[in-house]
């Protein structure tokens, strides 16, 4: 899979796999992440384009 595939069809995530995703990804990042930005989520590329945006690129660790 390619980090611009959107994701959310290749592993057939319905509507409730991809909210969860994002609470994960909100409850990780300490990002709130509001139902207008979900169509960023969708690619690897655009999850770690809308974190370093929203983050001014910096995260903690991630272990």
């Amino acid at each position: 899979m390619s980090p611009d595939e959107k994701f959310r069809e290749r592993l057939e995530m319905d509507s409730l796999d991809f909210l969860t995703f994002v609470e994960v990804l909100s409850g990780r990042t300490g990002l709130a992440l509001p139902e207008q930005d979900y169509p960023s989520l969708t690619t690897l590329d655009g999850c770690a384009g809308y974190v370093a945006a929203h983050t001014g690129g910096t995260q903690g660790d991630p272990s």
